[in-house]
């Protein structure tokens, strides 16, 4: 090849080429390495070598030439950094070769030239790519380790080194078989396996740390690849032992507010767009329907018709944001159709990722029925101080009237017209009488006063006599060994009779009424407000109309009354009667079906005491009486009676008049054989103050305490209080002689 046909060649090239002479002058360059520094021919030709080489690759140039010049080697290849003429750098490849004259020294040198600069950036990013990568997995707070193909340490970074205590020099060729628990090898040694396969494998493997804490690593094995081949496996363990103990702290968390939530007295569900999402067994019982009853039941469906639109309402409100009540009451109709009372207390939670309903509910049904029974209660408290006043006071006026009648009638001739007509002003004052005793039974000063009874007879009794003649029956179910109750038998005989009245009206066409007997005992957990211990229990059933749901809740209303000519205080002082015995009345009732009354009476251990009715009177009437009552008609009246009955009467107006009286009488020599003494005197010295200075005057006086109405337990108890006898007004001519004889004639 001739030298044109070099040149050709030369200038062609796709490399670039350059000649430079022993003293590093430019004397030939090709386009290709024009092209590449961005200088003309022209001006290479006028500059050396070292101008456009990088001035810190200079020395590394000047001794292979210097090499080269010696002899010690013909050619060489660097890399270097150039400088185009813009002043940017570009990495190059440099290949010289030199050509020597005769004397072996160097003629010329002949560079070929190739721009390496995109290898060496990308050899740059790849360079800075290991380094991070590098820095991220020695940081890294997880375990991180590379094995070959068959299974030994290739690394290990510094989290896995502290953390097991063991340095990646000792591990390096050492198989991962010796670093597992036992318990794991088989298992990890086919997963290893499986991702030399190719698959990526995820496990839990037990590790023990520096410290001998054994704790679990979640890990994540992906397989190596170099030229195709996989050629070992890289693993990332995350140590998830304080997750674990929180899973499992959430986990037994969980079960016990399940356990809660299930054994709880309150209803607990969540629910969203009117179905429940969760109901616990409590709402099961509320409602009578199971869990998956309700799971199929749109919430509406067990509210109460007339609590559905404020329901409604309710929820429109708070979906517009409206400050609402967290707690409110309504009424459920359970799958057995009863209607209960609920409280329930709701929020908006989060559950299952979106937002629904949390409420709590509790049966308050008892608790209205409490609170309604305290204010029955209240309501015959608070009407009891008045009908209680009017009771003292028409129960003077009686005693004046009925005395009076009672007196008359042993003037003139029994079977006379005018005996009949006395006979029946009695018999309507006896009646008065009564009406103002059952006032007086539900007000403050109607204390039953008490004496062991057989509730047998009672029942017996009470009810034969309100059946008698009518076409009901009564029936009965009292056991032999039912117990005694200490009890008023005059108010407990009243309320029978008031109940057997009522089941009697409502059978007009005739039927029966079975009336049992129990004992029983209450706990603390009762609701009826009684308090633990041992009770008679009385149940008086008919099979009449009953009652309706809208008058059922009055019944024992003062003046409550259905019927046209009923008073209103039958059932009111039957109520009444029990409560001052410490005992219960409710009523149960169906319309169509008819009513069954429940009365809890405390029960006695003591055995009743029979009366001696026998006794002998004498008829002689004298000596001297004396009397004090506050009421012009009451001492005019008593004072008559006797007088007839031919007692020698004084009477004062106050306690201080009567004691000053009854110690005149003492230092006359002409002392009293009887004291009746009223207990109530307004703005005076009543009955009970006055016995007191009596007796500290007389230890042996012998008085009677006489009462329409009494706020002190003294009618109850007159005893304790140092009488002898008791006398309620009104009173007859023959009720006041009897108690007489009683006390001067035992």
């Amino acid at each position: 090849m001739d030298d044109k046909q070099i040149k050709k060649y030369f200038e062609l090239g796709l490399i670039g080429m350059a000649v430079v002479t022993p003293e590093k002058e430019i004397i030939e360059v090709n386009n290709f390495l024009c092209n590449m520094i961005g200088y003309s021919k022209d001006e290479l030709l006028r500059i050396k070598w070292s101008d456009i080489s990088h001035p810190d690759d200079l020395h590394v140039n000047t001794t292979k030439l210097n090499q080269m010049l010696s002899g010690d080697i013909d050619g060489y290849s660097l890399e270097k950094r150039l400088i185009r003429k813009d002043g940017s750098i570009i990495f190059v490849n440099i290949s010289s070769k030199c050509t020597r004259e005769e004397d072996d020294s160097v003629e010329q040198i002949v560079s070929l030239v190739q721009d390496i600069t995109e290898r060496k950036n990308a050899e740059e990013i790849i360079r800075i790519s290991e380094l991070k990568y590098r820095t991220v997995v020695e940081n890294s707070r997880e375990y991180i380790w590379q094995l070959d193909a068959i299974g030994n340490f290739v690394f290990i970074n510094k989290y896995a080194e502290e953390m097991s205590g063991t340095k990646s020099t000792d591990l390096k060729g050492m198989n991962f078989s010796l670093a597992v628990h036992p318990d794991d090898l088989e298992r990890i040694q086919k997963i290893f396996l499986d991702t030399l396969n190719g698959n990526v494998n995820e496990y839990e493997t037990r590790v023990v740390d520096d410290k001998g804490n054994e704790g679990i690593l979640l890990v994540q094995t992906i397989p190596l690849y170099s030229g195709g081949e996989i050629t070992g496996t890289l693993s990332f363990g995350r140590n998830i032992s304080e997750r674990r103990k929180a899973e499992e702290s959430m986990r037994e968390s969980e079960e016990k507010y399940r356990s809660l939530v299930e054994q709880s007295h309150d209803g607990i569900y969540i629910y969203k767009g009117n179905r429940f999402l969760f109901v616990n067994d409590r709402i099961c019982e509320f409602t009578g329907y199971s869990k998956e009853e309700l799971y199929d039941l749109d919430f509406l469906q067990l509210i109460h018709p007339d609590d559905k639109a404020g329901i409604k309402q309710y929820e429109r409100n708070r979906s517009i944001g409206k400050d609402l009540p967290s707690v409110y009451q309504i009424r459920i109709i359970s799958k057995d159709g009863q209607i209960r009372n609920m409280e329930l207390s709701v929020r908006i939670i989060t559950y299952q990722g979106e937002h629904a309903i949390l409420g709590i509910g509790r049966d308050i049904s008892d608790q209205l029925k409490l609170a309604e029974e305290r204010q029955k209660t209240q309501r015959l408290e608070s009407l009891g101080i008045f009908a209680g006043g009017i009771a003292h006071d028409f129960n003077n006026l009686l005693t004046g009237i009925l005395g009076n009648i009672s007196l008359a009638k042993t003037m003139v001739e029994p079977g006379s017209n005018i005996h009949g007509i006395l006979s029946n002003s009695e018999n309507a004052s006896n009646k008065a009488s009564g009406l103002t005793h059952q006032l007086l039974t539900f007000s403050r000063g109607g204390a039953p006063v008490r004496e062991n009874l057989s509730i047998n007879e009672i029942l017996r009794q009470s009810a034969d006599f309100v059946l008698s003649g009518s076409n009901v029956n009564a029936s009965y179910d009292i056991p032999s060994d039912i117990w005694t109750v200490n009890a008023d038998k005059g108010q407990i005989s009243q309320v029978i009779q008031n109940i057997t009245i009522n089941a009697n009206q409502s059978m007009p066409d005739g039927g029966e009424v079975l009336i049992k007997a129990g004992n029983t005992e209450i706990d603390r957990s009762t609701t009826m407000q009684l308090n633990p211990g041992r009770y008679v229990r009385i149940e008086i059933s008919d099979s009449g109309t009953g009652i309706s749901v809208d008058h059922i809740s009055k019944i024992f209303d003062p003046f409550y009354s259905t019927k046209k000519d009923g008073s209103g205080l039958g059932l009111t002082t039957a109520f009444s009667i029990i409560r001052k015995h410490d005992g219960n009345i409710i009523v149960k009732s169906r319309c169509g079906t008819g009513t069954t009354f429940i009365i809890h009476l405390p029960a006695s251990t003591d055995k009743v005491l029979t009366n001696d009715d026998d006794k002998f009177y004498s008829e002689t009437h004298e000596g001297r009486i004396l009397i004090m009552d506050d009421k012009d008609i009451v001492r005019t009246t008593i004072s008559s009676m006797l007088e007839h009955l031919g007692y020698e009467i004084e009477s004062a107006i106050n306690g201080d008049e009567a004691i000053e009286k009854y110690l005149g009488a003492i230092r006359n020599g002409e002392p009293f054989k009887l004291v009746i003494l009223d207990l109530t005197v307004p703005g005076g010295k009543g009955g009970k103050e006055t016995i007191e200075e009596l007796r500290k005057i007389d230890p042996d006086i012998k008085a009677i305490v006489s009462s329409g109405y009494s706020t002190d337990p003294v009618m109850a108890h007159y005893r304790k209080y140092g009488f002898a006898g008791v006398i309620k007004k009104p009173y007859t001519l023959a009720k006041i002689e009897s108690s007489i004889r009683e006390l001067l004639n035992p």
